[in-house]
């Protein structure tokens, strides 16, 4: 899924924290800020050198092309079970009330367990296995992308 539906949809699912929207946010996006932000950086800076490029290319590029192996594994670290057990395990021993944060996180990798696959695609026991689904690509499905973010701000718009 795209950030901005994970950033939405932390927000609608757990809404009723209302003083922490933003961290809500924030905190449902954070595997792709961890985890892909760095490969975008990188790529952009690569593609910037070209003469031409458009907005659309450069998303095509960046999905449809494997990774750097380093990228890889950083995404793989922030998309996972066990970074999300990890997070849920600090916020419990330290800030129990602040338990919902973790819970953000968990469901953007669960949600892109389901809407991503080839090299995007989690390995939800990474490191101890590269076991992944090959669902959807979100980014093949412009009218999907569309039709969530549509969703999204019309059940925000009754929820806030």
């Amino acid at each position: 899924m795209d950030i901005l539906s994970h950033f939405l949809l932390g927000i609608v699912v757990f809404h009723k924290n209302s003083k922490y929207t933003l961290l809500l946010g924030l905190f449902s996006i954070l595997p792709d800020i961890l985890g892909t932000i760095p490969n975008y950086i990188y790529y952009f800076l690569q593609f910037k050198k070209q003469k031409k490029y458009t907005l659309s290319h450069f998303i095509s590029r960046v999905m449809k092309r494997k990774p750097r192996n380093k990228n890889v594994q950083l995404y793989n670290t922030t998309h996972n079970l066990f970074s999300s057990l990890l997070l849920f395990l600090v916020f419990y021993i330290f800030s129990p009330k602040h338990i919902v944060f973790s819970i953000c996180y968990f469901l953007h990798v669960l949600v892109d367990v389901l809407t991503h696959k080839g090299w995007w695609a989690p390995r939800i026991f990474y490191p101890f296995s590269s076991f992944h689904l090959d669902v959807i690509s979100w980014w093949e499905h412009p009218k999907l992308i569309l039709a969530t973010w549509f969703i999204l701000f019309a059940i925000l718009g009754f929820v806030l």
